[in-house]
Order: C-alpha cells, then structure tokens, then sequence
C-alpha cells in the first residue's frame, strides 16, 4: 500500500511538471533583404506569452525561448519590413521576414494574382518628373530613394499602356491607379487593377433616353473591397481628353448631379470617369473605372 502511495504521487508529479512545460517551445526564423542577403542586428520585440528583445546574428537568424502565442515586431533603423510583424506559436514556431533598404518595393497584382506579364509604371516626382519603368512578369517593380528629388512621388499604372481593350474587359480591370508614395523604405500595398465591381452605371432619363437635363441621379457599382475612408469622385473629359472638372466627393452609390463641376458646367457630351480613394496599410490609394460617354441633349 505505502509503494502504491509514492508510486501514484512519482506520477502525479510527472504529470504535473509535464503540464508546466507544455506551453514551452522555441520560436526562430530568419530576416533577409530583398536580394536574399541576412540583415544582421535587426531588433525584434517581444510580445504576448514572452515578451523581451532579442537580435539577429550574422546570418540573419534568431532564435528565443517562447510560451503561448508571441507576436514579434521587426525593427532596424532605416529599414522596412514585410511582414510588419508576425505571431508564432507552439505549433507554428517559425516566421521569416524581409527588409528593404533605400528603396521602395510593389508590386501590381489582378485580384492579387501576378499579372504575368510586364506592366507599365509611372514614377511622378518633384514639380513636374516623370519616369516610365517596367515590372517583372509577377509585376514587382523597385524604385531606389536616392534616384528622385523631394519628399515624396506618386506611382501609378494606367492600364490601356500595358492591356488591350479586349483584356480589359477579359480580366474587368479599372483604367488607372495611383499610390502617394513617401520616399522612405517601403513594402507598399499591391497596385491591384483588378475593377472589384467599381463601375458608373450609364445615366438615363425616366424613359430610358440618354440625359437631357439637369439634375439627375448618377448610380454606381460600389468597390467591392474591405478598404478605410472610402469616398467617391466623378471627373469629366471632353471627347479630346480635355479635363473639364469633378464633383465633390460622396460615399453614397447614388448622386444627385446637377452639372455644376469644380472648374465649370458638364452642358455638353461627356466622357466620365469613375474614381475611388481610400487607404490601404497607412496609404492612400487613388483606383479609376473606365469611362462612360454621355450625350448631353439640351
């Protein structure tokens, strides 16, 4: 009786130091840079079941005692990482990250798929530069900070320069999109061209005839996307691609318009284009339909 009393305690206390450490494991991973290179001396900072910080070596690796979930954040100054920060866990106790340095990194995406084939992109900087360059076939595309003056550029694709009409229409794509860019490290959002149901619904009188005066309800097609602040636009061109004005912005998918635009009136046959902004990871982003032609009818 007594051997099976300390047997049963031997097993009890087994038991019990065994629960203690389950909720231990090791957590690691790796940094490297854009070109597969390890950063060393990347800070990660602890949170969560451990909390601390810790340093990667010389080959980028890392490594730390961990309990529960940790959320572990990246950081080296003049660096940018993607992702921004990552969890681990007992059961995946793994996470690798990539920084960047003195340059910014995108991509242009279709519904977050890779375009497969080169695209087109528009770097705008300083009061009036611009430069054209190419993406690879996934749509990655870099730009170096030290090749632009000021403080900031504006990225954008403009999608007749790299689709057909046909493939346009094939892949329902949106006509531009543009990014405000801070000339700082960067992994930016994707450039998606993919339309996300955004369209102008063609605006037609009570008998279905095209307008003829003045106001009027225009419909849109709401982008379909979890995205912050969305609002909407109008922007009116002539026939030649003359800009001649845009509404004030509105969030409803219903405007009542009544030809007064910022820079004048729209009393004449119109193409209208079709605008969202909204923001995306801390960017604003700026993603157009395409047009719709209006025959004014006075």
């Amino acid at each position: 009786m007594k051997r099976a009393f300390w047997l049963l305690l031997l097993i009890g206390a087994l038991l019990l130091a065994g629960c203690a450490g389950s909720g231990s494991y090791t957590a690691s991973g790796y940094i490297f840079d854009d070109e597969g290179n390890p950063i060393e001396g990347v800070e990660l900072v602890l949170s969560g079941g451990s909390s601390g910080t810790i340093t990667t070596d010389a080959q980028g690796y890392w490594e730390t005692e961990a309990k529960g979930t940790v959320t572990i954040i990246p950081r080296k100054e003049g660096y940018a990482f993607q992702p921004k920060e990552a969890a681990v866990t007992k059961q995946e106790p793994q996470a690798i990250f990539t920084g960047v340095t003195g340059k910014i990194i995108g991509r242009v995406s279709i519904a977050g798929e890779p375009p497969g084939r080169e695209v087109v992109v528009t770097v705008e900087y300083g009061e009036s530069g611009t430069e054209e360059i190419l993406t690879d076939e996934n749509g990655e595309f870099k730009i170096p900070l030290d090749k632009y003056p000021g403080e900031e550029v504006w990225i954008s694709t403009y999608v007749p320069d790299s689709f057909t009409s046909e493939e346009q229409e094939e892949y329902d794509l949106l006509r531009w999109v543009y990014i405000y860019v801070p000339l700082e490290p960067a992994f930016l959002p994707d450039l998606d061209l993919y339309s996300y149901g955004l369209r102008l619904k063609k605006p037609t009188d009570t008998d279905g005839e095209e307008i003829s005066g003045f106001p009027y309800e225009v419909e849109i097609s709401p982008y379909d996307r979890e995205v912050d602040n969305l609002l909407y636009y109008l922007y009116f061109y002539t026939f030649d691609d003359t800009y001649l004005g845009s509404t004030d912005d509105f969030t409803g998918t219903t405007f009542s318009f009544d030809g007064e635009l910022s820079e004048g009136t729209a009393e004449q046959d119109l193409d209208w284009y079709l605008g969202a902004e909204f923001q995306q990871d801390g960017y604003y982003l700026f993603a157009y339909a395409g047009w719709v032609t209006v025959f004014y009818r006075p």
